[in-house]
């Protein structure tokens, strides 16, 4: 093998960082981790988390819920940070009790809105680590017979081909997941693109019906 592409999903990095006395060389794709010498192409997910829950505020939201992953998963905490620092531009006060961490799957979504409501917070926007958490986030509260986007809007994050299918349509962070493959080979294949270590790409703010 003369090079590997590593999209790590894991707790820890110890193994990968153990690679290095293997002497091929290798790409991190789709994460961010500080302190991990080793080419990375990633998504700017403070960036991301910001442009989201400053759009959810700008549709007239104040009780703004994150609903993430893993509490280990990077990505989640760098959308996470970009939540809060809307919510502390904007003078909105951040509250643990509207963060809510689990699964990356449907399942996720959908018992963190269930907790949000088991627990009595109240809340009138939703910003979604990924768009497959979304579909539960919706699909709770069409159970609980809360409207979307009348009472409470939603932002997932991917832009995946559901996403534009679902009622409501669901407004979304879009992720350039196919140029951080094409850059991340380009890493190890072209010897001019070697010396990059880290490559930061932008999402793109997609507008639909749900928020």
């Amino acid at each position: 093998v003369d090079g590997l592409l590593i999209s790590p999903v894991q707790e820890r990095y110890d193994d990968i960082l153990n690679l290095k006395k293997y002497e091929i060389p290798f790409a991190i794709m789709g994460r961010h981790v500080e302190g991990l010498e080793v080419p990375m192409v990633y998504d700017d997910g403070i960036r991301g988390g910001n442009i989201a829950t400053e759009y959810l505020i700008k549709q007239g939201c104040k009780k703004i819920a994150f609903v993430g992953a893993q509490s280990y998963n990077t990505a989640s905490i760098e959308r996470c940070q970009g939540y809060k620092k809307a919510l502390q531009k904007n003078g909105i006060q951040v509250e643990d009790a509207l963060i809510k961490t689990g699964g990356i799957e449907i399942e996720g979504g959908y018992n963190s809105v269930m907790d949000l409501v088991a627990s009595h917070t109240e809340f009138d926007g939703i910003f979604v680590y990924n768009d497959l958490m979304a579909l539960g986030v919706i699909k709770a509260l069409k159970e609980l017979k809360i409207k979307v986007p009348e009472e409470v809007k939603v932002i997932g994050y991917d832009d995946i081909s559901y996403s534009s299918f679902i009622c409501p349509s669901l407004t979304t962070m879009r992720m350039k997941k196919f140029e951080i493959g094409e850059i991340a080979f380009k890493m190890l294949f072209d010897s001019n693109e070697q010396n990059k270590d880290e490559v930061v790409l932008h999402s793109d703010l997609i507008i639909r019906e749900s928020a």
